[in-house]
């Protein structure tokens, strides 16, 4: 152990006139390494000996002033918290613009605190003692790559190493969530209210029922006709629309949809082709101009199963099978004599006239029979086809009174009320079908198929190509969905051609909406009503990101503690900040004499010396191996590539 009362002998300060001339030659190029550094004047020194300052006020004051941005932020995250669920304000648009200049001024800020206070933490450090490694790892960490770089290159100090690097990943991170801390959207307002839309019962009030009347279907024509046609002809336009020309709300078909249950809702999917059951929609009224408004309603309609189909051709009798002869009253003789090329008829066993009370089925056999030429009548489609009613409920969204069904579920079907009234109107409904679409009904022609024929064959495409149709060359499902569609829409342009054009009273308490069949049955029949909710955007308001807030309040936190530990490391060091700077390299360098004063700062080193001319070169130019080192340009000789250095 070395006693405290031991005795050192100073190093003798260099005597200029003892300078030797081997020493002198180094002007020339040669320096010997052991030589000590030189003051090179024989005059007093020009810097005045000081003692080291503890408290560095300007610095502090600096630093101060870069404590009052983190604590900025945390005030803006502050008012961005204030202004959530707030509608929008000038308060609100100062706090946005702030806002958008946070991601720029954040890693600025972050780098200046965070960097001092490495630089700070280092040089106290090496006051006291450190490891190099230690050192540079705090000193050359000046970013988030200098961090990453120095610890893949020295390391060891895993834990130094990672939290300086976990460290600076925090500036991005702060940047981000300043810029994500305040957004803008829609401000609404929900209330119950009421929507009303066309019932099922009103089926009963169809042209086709015998209650109206023989001359009902022709002498209406001109109403039901019209949207009928106009429906069939304009279908390509609005073949996968949610909505149907008039802006009423198309059902899908629910047995084409995937993964149906008999007492569950089915989700439509509209990103994929969705099946509709008609060309037309339910009208509904009270619909939000404005605004999303959601509702179930119940509709019926008839799903279409076809069987078989075959190609008759060159029989005996086969226009029996097209004119049906054995009973004039027919559909096949009547829609032939008025121009019809195909006709649909009932198939189950009538009794004197009437439907048997003891059939009781829900599924309703029918055929159609379709001419694949003209006359003579030797060449026919015969296609044997079932419908059932069907009654579903649908969940409805409307966005601005544009709507669609979200959701579907299959409802137990009311038979009893309306078999036999609906079975006679569809019958005749069956008579009317082919000619439908022939003006004012008693003008057809014989000399192409109808269009109707056309679309079960080519839906979508050209109706009025004048060519004559095969319906047996048409596969059963495509066949059963294309007369699905049209049958359903034609059946309901004959009991809702008053509802069906849209416009309907915005006000559901409207008079309009009550005892629509006007008396005709028994009872009074009014427009269904639903609840519904509805949302309306009446503003936009701001929305806080609470987690990009927490954030940010954390990170500038961090940094006004960064902040405050650099000013209390500044003022408990007394060493001068010279670590990191390049005016530090000639520092007791023996290779650039001039007089320095060693209580300087870095930079304070580095405005004495701003004009001195420095080289890294061969300090031994003369000698067999090189030695490299940071000297004045003077006294070095240019690196060369085929000289050895130790």
């Amino acid at each position: 152990m070395v006693s405290c009362h031991q005795t050192y002998e100073l190093v003798k300060p260099l005597d200029h006139s003892e300078i030797s001339e081997d020493v002198a030659t180094n002007h020339q190029g040669n320096l010997p390494r052991s030589s000590p550094p030189l003051n090179g004047t024989d005059k007093p020194s020009i810097y005045e000996p000081k003692k080291l300052r503890r408290t560095q006020y300007l610095s502090s004051l600096g630093q101060i002033l870069l404590t009052i941005f983190p604590l900025l932020f945390i005030a803006l995250t502050g008012a961005a918290i204030s202004l959530d669920n707030k509608s929008t304000s000038k308060t609100g648009l100062i706090t946005q613009q702030a806002i958008a200049l946070s991601p720029t001024v954040f890693p600025i800020v972050f780098a200046a605190i965070v960097g001092r206070f490495f630089r700070s933490l280092g040089l106290h450090w090496a006051e006291r003692g450190v490891k190099l490694g230690t050192l540079e790892r705090l000193i050359g960490s000046q970013t988030l790559f200098s961090a990453i770089e120095r610890q893949v290159l020295l390391r060891g100090q895993y834990v130094l190493g990672i939290s300086i690097i976990t460290i600076w990943a925090l500036s991005p991170l702060g940047g981000q969530s300043a810029l994500r801390l305040l957004t803008v959207s829609p401000e609404v307002f929900s209330t119950n209210t009421t929507i009303r839309y066309l019932p099922i019962v009103l089926s009963l009030n169809t042209v086709m029922s015998p209650a109206f009347g023989s001359r009902s279907p022709t002498s209406s024509w001109s109403q039901w006709g019209s949207i009928f046609m106009t429906a069939v002809t304009t279908s390509y336009q609005y073949q996968n629309s949610s909505q149907d020309l008039f802006g009423n709300v198309r059902i899908p078909s629910l047995d084409s949809l995937p993964s149906i249950s008999n007492d569950s809702w089915t989700v439509v999917n509209h990103s994929e082709s969705t099946p509709y059951s008609s060309l037309l929609g339910i009208p509904v009224g009270g619909l939000l101009a404005n605004g999303t408004i959601s509702f179930n309603l119940v509709s019926r309609y008839f799903a279409i199963q076809c069987r078989s189909s075959k190609h008759i051709s060159s029989v005996p009798r086969a226009d029996s099978l097209f004119l049906n002869t054995s009973s004039r009253e027919s559909a096949g003789s009547w829609a032939y004599k008025f121009g019809g090329s195909f006709v649909v008829q009932l198939t189950f066993t009538r009794r004197n006239g009437y439907f048997s009370e003891t059939y009781n089925e829900t599924n309703i056999p029918f055929n159609i029979t379709s001419m694949n030429n003209g006359a003579p009548l030797d060449d026919l489609s015969f296609i044997d086809c079932s419908m059932e009613p069907q009654d579903v409920e649908s969940s409805v969204r409307c966005v601005d009174r544009l709507c669609k069904v979200t959701a579907m579920k299959k409802l137990p079907l009311g038979f009893d009320s309306w078999r036999y009234e609906s079975l006679l109107a569809i019958e005749r409904s069956f008579w009317y079908f082919p000619v439908s679409i022939l003006a004012a009904v008693p003008a057809g022609s014989l000399m192409s198929s109808s269009i109707l024929e056309v679309w079960m064959q080519y839906p979508y495409t050209a109706l009025y190509s004048p060519r004559f149709t095969n319906l047996s060359t048409v596969s059963l499902p495509m066949l059963s969905r294309n007369f699905e569609n049209l049958f359903n829409t034609y059946w309901q342009s004959t009991y809702g051609y008053k509802y069906l054009h849209g416009n309907l009273h915005a006000d559901v308490t409207d008079s309009s909406y009550d005892n629509i069949t006007a008396g005709r049955l028994k009872g009074p029949v009014d427009f269904n009503t639903s609840h519904a909710l509805s949302t309306r955007i009446i503003g936009e308001k701001y929305q806080c990101n609470m987690t990009f807030a927490a954030i940010l309040i954390v990170i500038s936190g961090l940094l006004v503690l960064a902040s405050l530990a650099t000013i209390a490391l500044m003022n408990a060091t007394r060493a001068p900040d010279i670590l990191g700077y390049m005016s530090s390299f000639p520092r007791d360098n023996p290779y650039a004499t001039f007089e320095q004063a060693s209580y300087m700062d870095g930079l304070e080193r580095a405005r004495e010396l701003r004009e001195m001319k420095i080289t890294v070169g061969d300090v031994s130019p003369r000698e067999e191996i090189g030695h490299i080192a940071f000297a004045a340009t003077v006294e070095v000789q240019r690196l060369k590539e085929d000289r050895l250095y130790d």
